[in-house]
């Protein structure tokens, strides 16, 4: 059984295998709760992400998304939050290709947010957050379950 504290720590001291297979489980459920089944884009650990950065969907034109990252360095409540925000941006991406293809464009010109605060405020990271919030609600009784599971070494392995 793993130590209780992991509720409140970092999980960065976890092993891979262990993140990544909470990472997964979390993900499946967040593309099935967006319709996004057949979405086949990686969520990785990325041990190079400094806090307040808990996580980055890597995108890039014409809806092509390289992979998203995760950061280790995060206890596990915010872990699975960042999981359903960085599952929404890939929501984002694939809804509204004109509107993220232009939010891409901009930022390669330099005429992205400058600073945290107008990061912070921009409408898909709002809608991102609003919807993490509402998913962490709504699918409570089953994240305490995958938490349950994760704690005492019972969550099946998945990898991808």
């Amino acid at each position: 059984m793993k130590d209780i504290n992991i509720l409140l720590e970092s999980m960065a001291g976890e092993s891979y295998l262990d993140i990544t297979t909470l990472i997964n489980t979390v993900k499946n459920i967040a593309l099935k709760d967006l319709g996004l089944n057949n979405e086949t884009t990686p969520f990785i650990i990325d041990h190079n992400l400094d806090l307040p950065c808990y996580g980055r969907t890597n995108h890039g034109l014409g809806g092509l998304i390289s992979y998203v990252a995760i950061n280790d360095k995060q206890d596990i409540m915010n872990m699975i939050k960042t999981i359903f925000h960085e599952s929404r941006h890939i929501y984002q991406i694939r809804r509204y290709r004109d509107y993220m293809d232009n939010y891409v464009i901009k930022n390669l010109a330099g005429l992205g947010p400058k600073t945290y605060m107008q990061y912070y405020w921009q409408p898909i990271e709002i809608g991102a957050r609003v919807y993490a919030w509402f998913a962490m609600k709504k699918h409570k009784k089953q994240i305490r379950q995958i938490i349950k599971q994760y704690v005492n070494n019972e969550l099946q392995e998945q990898l991808y």
